[in-house]
């Protein structure tokens, strides 16, 4: 039996996904029609038909999730949004469908043309800005600083997208929370 591919035009509509539902995407692979062995839940669209992860597909599978989860330790949510998760993947450079890059893109365009206060003017270095606050900060907790990201991760993650270093590091400092305490976290 062969993989099912996503439906590309449904997944365009859902921006939030679970972990193991991107890592699927990312394989091409339908998330709806697999069963899943591991404790990450899936959509909870109609399974009529369902196969299971094996061998080559599994191990991919469970690499792209490892390595996310490992970059994305500070999030507690199991969830990720489709642009940030292709940021990623272009960061760590996986092979990802080019679907999934052109839905990212149609995300970016459609959400810089009203996402900006000052209006449609956008550059490259303001979209690497919003990405680092996507990534980092859209799961900040004001109550809980230990959900606030450390400046030299996001200045990592800047550098990675060819950013100077210097302007990853006023960046960082630009999306720090106010009144965040300086100094190691408890």
């Amino acid at each position: 039996m062969s993989i099912p591919t996503p439906d590309w035009q449904y997944w365009q509509s859902n921006r939030m996904v679970s972990l193991a539902e991107a890592v699927l995407l990312s394989l091409n692979i339908d998330p709806d029609l697999l069963v899943n062995t591991h404790p990450l839940r899936l959509s909870d669209r109609s399974r009529s038909r369902s196969i299971p992860l094996t061998g080559s597909i599994e191990e991919a599978f469970e690499k792209r999730l490892n390595s996310l989860r490992h970059d994305y330790e500070y999030c507690f949510s199991l969830n990720i949004h489709l642009g940030a998760f292709v940021d990623w993947s272009i960061s760590v450079k996986l092979d990802i469908p080019s679907e999934l890059l052109r839905m990212a893109d149609e995300s970016a365009k459609e959400a810089s043309s009203s996402k900006w206060p000052w209006g449609s003017h956008e550059t490259e270095l303001l979209r690497h800005l919003a990405a680092a606050a996507n990534k980092f900060w859209k799961n900040y907790d004001k109550e809980d600083d230990t959900t606030a990201p450390k400046n030299e991760d996001v200045v990592e993650y800047l550098k990675t997208r060819k950013v100077s270093e210097r302007t990853a590091e006023i960046m960082a400092t630009i999306l720090r929370a106010d009144g965040l305490p300086t100094g190691p976290r408890k």
